[in-house]
């Protein structure tokens, strides 16, 4: 998530939705303020793909827990904030607006351009939703991941897991390689 535009007029939730802004670009609404954001492209995107794909192999239930990329998450209506996590693993389907109300696991790729942002705005945000039981930063840069789990109302973060390691899901009941979020991501070029 890029900061937030301080020099344009703050939006309800309301105005939110019925807002259409450019046709090439995505938004977030955060505390009532409009962020553009970037287009997932190259690694982050590949990354992002491969982590969907491991939430749904590895579903307990695959007929309704599912991973969802780009939808978009009310935190809070009243509060006007929305975000759009890369990948969303939930047992509720979107609504009929396209809108995300639950999750289980909260995924956010990080990039060097909104790594600071993903820690300080939104792994709060996320905190704040009853149902979220795991958040975890992937970073697109190197192989590494953060993660956060609920423990009763508190929040525990576990070192980075990098290299060839793996991590404990209990969302997903199981390790999660990092060799699988990271298939095909090449590390060789500049592109994150």
């Amino acid at each position: 998530m890029a900061p937030a535009s301080n020099d344009l007029p703050r939006m309800s939730f309301e105005e939110f939705m019925a807002f259409e802004g450019e046709p090439d670009a995505r938004y977030e609404l955060y505390q009532g303020r409009l962020v553009a954001m970037a287009m997932p492209h190259g690694r982050h995107a590949r990354i992002a793909q491969n982590v969907g794909n491991v939430m749904d192999r590895r579903s307990s239930d695959p007929d309704r827990c599912l991973a969802y990329q780009g939808a978009g998450l009310v935190i809070s209506e009243r509060d006007a904030t929305y975000l759009v996590p890369d990948v969303i693993f939930a047992c509720t389907a979107p609504d009929r607006r396209g809108l995300m109300h639950q999750a289980a696991i909260i995924v956010e790729i990080l990039s060097p351009s909104t790594a600071a942002n993903d820690f300080r705005a939104k792994v709060p945000a996320y905190q704040q939703i009853a149902g979220v039981e795991e958040i975890w930063l992937v970073d697109a840069g190197r192989r590494w991941v953060q993660r956060w789990q609920r423990h009763g109302q508190d929040w525990v973060v576990a070192l980075p897991v990098t290299g060839e390691d793996s991590f404990e899901s209990r969302v997903l009941e199981g390790r999660v390689p990092l060799a699988e979020l990271y298939a095909g991501a090449r590390f060789d070029d500049e592109e994150a």
